[in-house]
């Protein structure tokens, strides 16, 4: 009962509440990397310098698209982060 006035009073939001920016295009890149580091977990025996290479490749691609939507977030005004909001429930 120690935390029933915060749990009554400060919302509770999940993980990406505020990534009102994440898109499927990020969604797409992160599933990709994700799936290249379990294909490569995979393989018994794998060939080293494709697997790094298409892993390295999706990582890049990931990281970039990210770097990029969190730069316009930050330096472009639009009207979605107040539509998102708009449409979250407090």
């Amino acid at each position: 009962m120690d935390n029933a006035a915060a749990l009554m009073h400060v919302p509770q939001n999940g993980k990406n509440f505020y990534k009102f920016w994440w898109n499927q295009e990020l969604k797409a890149a992160k599933a990709a990397s994700v799936e290249s580091i379990i294909y490569g977990k995979s393989l018994a025996n794998p060939d080293k310098d494709q697997f790094l290479k298409k892993r390295q490749r999706s990582r890049l691609v990931y990281r970039q698209l990210l770097r990029d939507e969190e730069k316009r977030e930050k330096t472009s005004y639009t009207n979605d982060l107040h539509d998102a909001l708009l449409l979250k429930k407090w």
